[in-house]
């Protein structure tokens, strides 16, 4: 009753968030999940090529803002405009190669690119707030001084901030972006059944351009073979921290 609880509060919250998005076009929601695995495929493979398969990583992520838009139509042979509200949603997927693991050095490096891509796709955003589950590389604590540096960096050159992150309940954060997971897995079927293989990330970035790519989909393959260490080496005043689980983070202007 307790986890049913705490997934109701955990909604109303979200759609209170959305209902924000409605009134101030200046911020933006940003869910983001890792797809399970991508497995290697071949239109023709042996049975030591099928139990020696390496996992492919793929880091999801969904932008939901509210715009106005004018579109134009013919009615009865008549061109007509109509101004239309409501909510977009555009999904930009990042393939990691040379990088293995799911970590918060992984998600710290997303996050920087992914704030550089709202800067460049929507220029009006100034505030972002992050979605994601509890899994240990979003949630790691390492995250908060990395974000309130980048935050310290984006006010000097204009860029949106990340202003807040909520974490969700177990089991509970199913929606739109797991949707879009699933059509992706059709999409590199029919890649394969096409004659085509999945061995690299290459081959995962072309699926997603096959036959004209999936509509409101951005496809983008990161080369991490430099990637490790710490995700930030700065200095961080923090006190001790005793929580055992985090489940909403604020970044609040001095």
């Amino acid at each position: 009753m307790g986890h049913r609880l705490r997934a109701k509060v955990q909604l109303e919250e979200i759609d209170r968030l959305k209902k924000e998005l409605k009134k101030d076009p200046t911020k933006v929601l940003i869910v983001m999940d890792h797809k399970q695995k991508i497995l290697q495929m071949k239109y023709r493979e042996g049975q030591m090529e099928y139990y020696g398969k390496k996992g492919m990583i793929m880091l999801g992520t969904m932008i939901v803002k509210w715009v106005k838009k004018t579109i134009k139509f013919k009615e009865d042979g008549v061109e007509v405009q109509k101004e239309v509200v409501g909510f977009q949603y555009k999904f930009v997927d990042y393939i990691f190669k040379g990088y293995a693991g799911q970590d918060h050095t992984q998600v710290a490096a997303a996050i920087q690119k992914i704030v550089e891509q709202v800067q460049e796709q929507c220029p009006e955003v100034k505030e972002i707030t992050f979605q994601s589950d509890n899994a240990t590389c979003f949630a790691s604590q390492e995250l908060i001084p990395f974000i309130y540096h980048i935050n310290a960096e984006s006010k000097e050159n204009g860029v949106p901030v990340v202003a807040r992150w909520i974490f969700t309940e177990a089991q509970t954060g199913r929606g739109r972006l797991d949707t879009h997971f699933s059509y992706l897995n059709l999409i590199l079927k029919s890649f394969v059944e096409d004659g085509n293989d999945v061995v690299l990330e290459e081959h995962i970035l072309a699926a997603i351009s096959f036959r004209g790519g999936v509509a409101g989909t951005t496809g983008m393959l990161l080369n991490c073979d430099n990637l490790s260490g710490l995700a930030i080496s700065k200095k961080f005043k923090k006190r001790k921290i005793c929580s055992r689980a985090t489940h909403e983070v604020l970044w609040f202007e001095k």
